[in-house]
């Protein structure tokens, strides 16, 4: 926004972590007996005299600095610059007492229920230190939250106000003297808060633009995300809700989860709500507090623990996910949340959702809030049930004149809005002539700056039959998914056709923002189910960074169910229109040399969760043991043998000195063994000096680079090709790569068709070679007898008997962790 500061933003999550200094200046203390809160079950039914408590309260001033006063330097300040005063109300118990106890309050009362994150004070005078030993916090609270309600001889009611409620209690001194010293003191403190406010609001706003003070009103947009590893509330799990506080009022509360130590809170959870306040409200206070309970259906919900966002942090955040540690006996649990500053578009989202009865997820007109929200899909509802698709009428005969009669096809989903009766029935070659055309609308959707990846889904040939009643009309209600990054979008769907196409007007034309060079293009084909999941046809996933910029690919994809390389039939086949274009190129590439993030995708239902997980993993589930699975693996590495060959190809053109580097002197070509050359070089330098092995070493790796590069080159295919090391480095030194070189049609196929002929001509060499040998392998394992009822790839791990579960399956144990180590091996090799 325009109102922070334009300089490098820091880590909110690290300087959550960071303690602004404390210096301790006065405090005052005394001993007294205190019971219950006057307004509580126990202190209303039992008897003052038998509820009393030996306690100690004291009332301390400490001059604190938040952690973001910090010099150029990266040092604190150790003047008084900076600070501001805060006094706090302090009520101890012996440490005996307290030794045991519930983390509840011992009184039976809910007065203890604060936020305790920011209240655990470590003095840093020795002498006070010295004169509280056996004595530990009970309750902690701030100054401006007390009251003096009544004084009657040596005792005084006190009210604490937390969480929108005040709880009055009756403290009982051991003389009147004293009961006059404290609330005299405490008094005095109390006419002095506004000055301690002022500076407060002064050192919090330190380093902000003025523009700040121009914004009378702020709204922060508050999404709870989930929360991980959460204690356990009942026996051995939880149902955890989150209570949100701010400003010592309750502002939103979520819905619970049941039975869910991670809990992942989404719309139908209520997860997101709205903050209105004043910008001198937020510094003034102490920020956002959520406090985290268990739901229980009887009795009191346990509080399984709290914490809290400073005001500065509330400020600076922009909607990345933060992480709170939660404050509890059992010192574990975390809680994910996201907090930005609201646009209009926001706000219109919150309201739409309170007007719909409590975030009703089936209600329609959804707008996306966060891209990690999973967009709700706005196609039209297909899945049509079997007598309705039986009695529709999708193809019919017209007459054109005196000719033949002409087969049309309605147009699905619908026709274009603005051509209604011209574009409700066309015929083959028309259907194919307007989905060519450009898409009339684009979803832009990411939170990528470094360019815009153009997607649009045009058609889908070949697909089989998804849905029972082929024969009369009900056919495959089809579907695209999409993932990029942080989004996930949908197509139209439609209804009963094996060929579908999707129209300029319909939903099917999406920007994705890039945000890393290294993002893949997920696509899933889906088969629409109103009742059940959706069902996979297929699914494809594409590098953009084989794309040349600012060039039009036209691509048809096969389609397959899953990466299992048994038995692989493809589905049909997917045609997909991309457009790639990059804002900066040395920015571009520049963020290439960094990892990418961590996605998190929210998404609404099960439904939508399993349609990512489809595109993602596909349909088989290759983490579970099986001797399919084994098998898959198993066949999986040999597809690298072609990997080999090619590696086999590079030590014979090294060892025999081979030409494959072409130069041109006086208009004849020479191919001249440079990979030899360069090794001979290094070969004979290092025997002469083995010190530099080292550096050789290091080199190697840039060699093979730099060697691999230059056989992708060489391929007469200019689509084939990458990028050349003078290219990137164009990029760099000048900010941009050259303009690509114009192709002609047909521009060297006969040397690509010769070229990729030699290749295949190798490669089945191989593979015959390969399946030889893999006979004489399975002849010696039908020898042995081993394995010989399990080749079929049937799963003997378990059986069930009258619901009992009854391991039949003796090789399992040896058997499994070569599965795990075959699915690590091949993980990596993908990712090499």
């Amino acid at each position: 926004m325009s109102m922070r500061n334009s300089k490098k933003r820091p880590d909110l999550n690290k300087m959550m972590t960071m303690k602004g200094k404390e210096k301790f200046t006065d405090a005052r203390d005394w001993y007294v007996q205190t019971c219950p809160p006057n307004n509580s079950l126990k202190g209303t039914i039992v008897p003052e005299i038998m509820s009393y408590r030996r306690r100690r309260i004291s009332v301390e001033v400490y001059k604190k600095s938040n952690s973001f006063n910090i010099t150029n330097d990266g040092k604190d300040d150790d003047g008084d610059s900076g600070f501001y005063e805060a006094c706090y109300f302090i009520m101890m118990n012996k440490v005996s007492q307290q030794k045991g106890r519930n983390e509840e309050n011992g009184d039976g009362t809910s007065i203890s229920n604060f936020n305790r994150d920011e209240y655990s004070i470590c003095r840093q005078s020795s002498v006070m230190q010295s004169s509280f030993d056996g004595w530990e916090i009970r309750y902690k609270f701030p100054l401006k939250s007390i009251s003096i309600e009544n004084k009657k001889r040596n005792s005084a009611t006190f009210g604490f106000q937390h969480q929108g409620k005040v709880h009055q209690r009756k403290i009982k001194f051991d003389t009147e003297d004293e009961m006059k010293e404290c609330t005299q003191h405490i008094t005095d403190l109390l006419k002095e808060e506004t000055s301690r406010l002022n500076a407060k609001y002064e050192t919090s706003i330190e380093g902000l633009q003025k523009s700040v003070m121009s914004r009378e009103v702020i709204t922060f947009l508050v999404e709870i995300v989930g929360g991980i590893e959460l204690p356990a509330g009942d026996i051995k799990s939880s149902d955890p809700y989150v209570v949100c506080y701010y400003d010592g009022a309750k502002v939103h509360k979520t819905k619970h989860i049941s039975k869910d130590l991670n809990p992942i809170f989404t719309l139908k959870h209520k997860n997101l709500f709205l903050i209105d306040t004043a910008i001198e409200t937020l510094f003034k206070g102490d920020g956002l507090s959520l406090e985290v309970t268990d739901f229980d259906q009887m009795g009191k919900d346990d509080k399984l623990g709290t914490c809290n966002i400073p005001p500065r942090i509330m400020y600076e955040a922009t909607g990345e996910r933060l992480s709170l540690e939660l404050e509890n006996r059992e010192g574990k649990g975390t809680l994910h949340l996201r907090i930005r500053h609201a646009t209009e578009n926001d706000k219109k989202f919150i309201k739409t959702l309170e007007e719909q009865k409590g975030f009703t997820p089936k209600k329609k007109n959804f707008l996306p809030v966060m891209t990690e929200v999973l967009e709700k899909a706005n196609y039209s509802q297909g899945g049509k049930g079997s007598i309705t698709s039986m009695m529709a009428r999708n193809e019919k005969f017209e007459k054109s004149g005196m000719g033949p009669p002409v087969k049309k096809y309605r147009v699905r989903p619908g026709s274009d809005p603005k051509r209604p009766e011209e574009t409700e029935w066309l015929s083959e070659p028309q259907l194919c002539s307007e989905m060519m055309k450009e898409s009339n609308e684009w979803i832009d959707i990411g939170t990528g700056r470094l360019g815009r990846l153009f997607v649009e889904v045009i058609e889908a040939t070949d697909l089989p039959n998804m849905d029972s009643g082929g024969f009369a009309g009900n056919k495959t209600d089809s579907f695209c998914c999409l993932i990029y990054g942080d989004c996930s979008v949908k197509t139209d769907v439609i209804d009963d056709c094996l060929r579908p196409k999707w129209m300029p007007w319909t939903k099917r034309a999406f920007i994705f923002n890039i945000a890393h060079p290294s993002a893949e293009l997920f696509v899933g084909l889906f088969d629409y189910d109103k009742l059940d999941m959706h069902d996979l046809l297929g699914r494809i996933s594409i590098d953009i960074t084989n794309l040349e910029p600012d060039i039009i690919y036209d691509l048809t994809y096969k389609l397959y169910p899953s990466a299992n390389l048994n038995e692989r039939i493809d589905a049909g086949k997917l045609r997909l229109r991309l457009r790639v274009e990059i804002d900066d190129d040395r920015s571009f590439l520049l963020s290439s040399a960094e990892p990418p993030n961590t996605i998190y995708v929210n998404v609404q239902t099960k439904k939508d969760f399993d349609v990512i997980h489809k595109i993602i993993h596909g349909n088989v589930n290759m983490e579970k043991y099986s001797l399919k699975n084994v098998y898959t693996y198993i066949d999986e590495l040999y597809a690298y043998q072609n990997c080999i060959l090619y590696i086999k190809e590079a030590f014979i053109t090294l060892l025999f000195w081979r030409g494959h580097y072409a130069i041109d002197v006086m208009g004849h070509t020479y191919l001249l063994p440079l990979h030899s050359m360069v090794a001979f070089s290094w070969a004979i330098t290092v025997v002469e000096y083995p010190q530099l092995i080292p550096s050789f070493s290091f080199f190697m790796i840039a060699w093979l680079m730099f060697a691999t590069m230059m056989f992708r080159r060489t391929n007469p295919n200019r689509w084939h090709r990458c990028k050349s090391f003078l290219e990137m480095s164009n990029a760099l030194i000048y900010g941009g790569f050259p303009a690509p070189e114009k192709i002609a049609s047909c521009q060297n196929r006969d040397a690509v068709d010769a070229y990729e002929k030699m290749w295949m001509k190798k490669i089945e060499r191989e593979s015959i070679l390969a399946k030889e040998a893999e006979e004489v392998a399975e002849e010696v394992l039908e020898e042995e007898g081993q394995l010989a009822d399990a080749v079929d790839g049937s799963d003997i791990t378990t059986k069930r008997e009258n619901g009992a579960v009854v391991a039949v399956d003796p090789i399992r144990p040896f058997v499994e962790p070569i599965h795990v180590y075959l699915a690590v091996t091949c993980h990596w090799l993908r990712c090499c």
